[in-house]
């Protein structure tokens, strides 16, 4: 079973060129379906079927995952089966009438004065990672810059003469205000780590830009740290109260 995984996975990365974050969450989410599926003493394709599919979504659901996690497996494993349907390998599609879980959103969940007091003490310490992820969540915070763009910024595009974010495209720019506390953490975080106006600002261990996930795991470190129990949202962050 894993060797057809494995061929899907080739299939994503060779023919469909999917990014490097869809194909390791792809990779990661059918591994965790082989595995259910082994511990089911299901070794051949063949025999899953809509009931098992259901069976693992409920499993999913028991074992505390997010509904938008399990949903984001569905998704994985149905693509998987589609493309052993549309190559030969089953004769039904196990998982085609199957519906999707509901994904109950809460854009609402915003983090009141003490919790975000709490969040933004969280990075603490004269250390890389310290000074960076409080520099990255003050300017998140001050500047209700999008995740994308915050974690691809260069230092080149912090203009200090005016304390802002020069954010320029092909088309336009765009500007995003920070205030001097924010001014004072990007200026120790850039010292520190000896960056230069060429450099990424928010660089992850191996000098490299950090991806959305890992900046959510981050956040969602903090949090837990701090104590917060909400499920924390771009949303939550940049309408909290200090």
């Amino acid at each position: 079973m894993e060797k057809l995984v494995d061929e899907y996975l080739s299939y994503l990365r060779d023919m469909k060129q999917v990014s490097d974050n869809t194909f390791s969450s792809y990779r990661r989410d059918l591994r965790k379906l082989v595995q259910y599926l082994e511990e089911q003493n299901i070794l051949d394709i063949t025999k899953v079927g809509n009931q098992t599919i259901q069976e693992y979504l409920d499993y999913l659901k028991k074992s505390n995952y997010a509904i938008a996690t399990v949903t984001r497996n569905f998704i994985a494993v149905r693509s998987f089966f589609r493309f052993l349907y549309s190559n030969g390998y089953i004769e039904t599609n196990p998982s085609e009438w199957i519906q999707l879980p509901k994904v109950k959103s809460n854009p609402n969940i915003v983090l009141n004065k003490e919790e975000m007091e709490a969040l933004l003490k969280q990075p603490a310490g004269m250390s890389f990672k310290g000074l960076r992820d409080r520099a990255m969540l003050l300017l998140l915070y001050d500047t209700k810059i999008l995740i994308s763009e915050l974690v691809n910024l260069k230092v080149g595009e912090l203009d200090f003469d005016h304390d802002r974010i020069v954010c320029k495209d092909e088309e336009k720019g765009r500007y995003y205000p920070f205030h001097l506390q924010t001014r004072e953490a990007l200026k120790e975080h850039i010292r520190y780590a000896e960056l230069g106006e060429h450099d990424w600002l928010f660089p992850n261990r191996y000098g490299k830009p950090m991806s959305r996930q890992g900046f959510w795991k981050i956040v969602k470190n903090y949090a837990k740290e701090a104590g917060i129990e909400k499920e924390i949202t771009l949303y939550s962050i940049k309408q909290g109260e200090v």
